[in-house]
Parts: structure tokens; C-alpha cells; sequence
């Protein structure tokens, strides 16, 4: 990160969060980490991509489970009219910090999609609504961008 005047200048995200279809999971984790980092005075940012996107599965832009946590967490959130994007190969070589909301669930698409890249993805266990309730998935992923943003230098 480069330095103006003595602040870290915000360039481009360096944490990418990726799930299936970019719409809840991912997408509450890329708007709690920026909220949470940039409350910390950090320069570092995140965006959130998903494997498989799709309008037939994501009825808008963002959950409205994640949109009712960031809501009652006093979090407006920033990219809330951006609609659901997939990743690319590039997406890899330009974060330095990937992680899949998934280990079960992703692990196997990266394989698949990305081999060379599936062993330095970080792999969280917070599972999609079929498996978890909004509720407990929301709470790991707060629990996980918290200890993430302590592991990061200052």
C-alpha cells in the first residue's frame, strides 16, 4: 500500500471472499470486513466474487439476510446495488488473501475450475442456507472477518 501525506492510500482490495453465488455469504463478509477495516484506520479493503452467479438463484443484487444483519450491525452497505459477479483466473493472482465461504462446498469447485490455485485458498466452514440458519452462518462469518482483520498487519 502506498503512503499519501503519511496515510495509507486504499488501493485496489486485497481480500477476496468467494462463494457460490455472490449474493449472501460472501457478499456479507466483503461489507462487514470493509465497514470493520476502515473503522480500524486500515487501508486494506475486500470484494467478494462467487463461482456461479446466476439470476435464477439470486433474486437481486444482495440477501436480504445479510442486509438485515448489516442493518441491525449499524452497517450501511456500500456495494449494495452491485449485482452478484464471478470470478476469473485474474481474480487469484490480484488478492493476496482468497478465501471460500465453504471448505465442503468450495474446496471441490476449485478444484475443479482453479486447480492451481485451490491449495493457497483459506477455507471457512460457514454453510449456505440449505445446511445453516442465516443466523448461525452470519455469526461465523462475523467471528471469522474479526479474527481475519486481527491477523492482519496494521
Amino acid at each position: 500500500m502506498s503512503t499519501t501525506a503519511g496515510k495509507p492510500s486504499i488501493e485496489e482490495p486485497t481480500v477476496l471472499f468467494l462463494c457460490t453465488g455472490n449474493y449472501y455469504r460472501s457478499r456479507f463478509a466483503e461489507e462487514l470486513f470493509n465497514h470493520l477495516a476502515a473503522r480500524r484506520g486500515l487501508a486494506t479493503r475486500s470484494v467478494s466474487l462467487g463461482f456461479n452467479p446466476s439470476p435464477e438463484y439470486n433474486p437481486g443484487s444482495v440477501s436480504e439476510h445479510a442486509l438485515r444483519r448489516l442493518r441491525s450491525l449499524g452497517i450501511r452497505p456500500a456495494a449494495a446495488s452491485r449485482l452478484p459477479a464471478a470470478v476469473r483466473r485474474e481474480d487469484f493472482l490480484r488478492h493476496p488473501h482468497c478465501i471460500a465461504l465453504s471448505e465442503t462446498e468450495h474446496r471441490p469447485v476449485m478444484e475443479r475450475l482453479f486447480p492451481e490455485f485451490a491449495g493457497r485458498i483459506r477455507y471457512w466452514q460457514v454453510e449456505d442456507l440449505r445446511w445453516e440458519t442465516p443466523e448461525l452462518a452470519l455469526a461465523k462469518i462475523e467471528l471469522n472477518v474479526r479474527d481475519l482483520l486481527d491477523s492482519l498487519p496494521g
